[in-house]
């Protein structure tokens, strides 16, 4: 009998234990997308500044250039998690269209404040 309740309260610790263990991990997840998110906004905002006092939006090729002016400096992502690739793990730039439009690549590793987990964009029109 002794042996049944030993056996019952391990099985409820290492139950507990694996609960809390994924409970930390999707936290953890989340607070990874939100930073991203929270990065992506303030890529936008600086380069709707830039735009605004230039006309157009900069050239660049992973950073674009010029933006110091407007953004304190360019983010580096969370370590990756979930389908985010650990290569390259960075907001990548591209001017578009002669400076009419840019694209800010950048990715998710859940689901996170209604979009996908996976690949988006950022372009002047929003996330896509």
């Amino acid at each position: 009998m002794a042996r049944l309740k030993i056996v019952i309260l391990i099985s409820i610790v290492l139950l507990t234990s694996i609960t809390m263990l994924l409970a930390f991990n999707s936290a953890a997840k989340a607070s990874s997308n939100q930073q991203r998110l929270v990065d992506v906004r303030q890529i936008q905002l600086a380069l709707k500044d830039y735009f605004r006092e230039n006309g157009l939006y900069p050239y660049g090729n992973g950073v674009p250039n010029g933006i110091a002016t407007y953004l304190e400096h360019w983010p580096t992502p969370p370590k990756p998690n979930g389908v985010c690739p650990a290569t390259p793990n960075a907001y990548s730039y591209n001017q578009k269209y002669a400076g009419d439009d840019y694209v800010v690549s950048f990715c998710l590793g859940i689901k996170t404040a209604g979009l996908k987990a996976g690949m988006h964009l950022l372009t002047s029109k929003g996330v896509q």
